[in-house]
């Protein structure tokens, strides 16, 4: 039993999994629980567990769902672009 990160698991598996690094698809914690736990939940743990040797249990989000980590300064979207 291992808990994975989502970009780990859409490398491997599935890039649908990246949709959920997006840092404010959610509202708040009770929106991401109606929509992890029900049926788009359940679609991207079965995506992983036909495609590969693991099986999707659970989503867990103990970190938060509205991070964004870098390591310069961000004061808007332009910040956020490749260069």
């Amino acid at each position: 039993m291992s808990q994975m990160y989502t970009t780990w698991l859409a490398e491997k598996y599935d890039h649908d999994m990246l949709a959920l690094e997006m840092p404010f698809l959610f509202e708040n914690h009770e929106h991401a629980t109606r929509v992890l736990e029900g049926e788009v939940g359940e679609f991207l743990l079965d995506k992983i567990t036909e495609k590969g040797n693991v099986r999707g249990m659970a989503f867990t989000y103990s970190g938060g769902f509205r991070n964004i980590i870098t390591d310069k300064p961000v004061a808007g979207l332009k910040d956020l672009g490749k260069k």
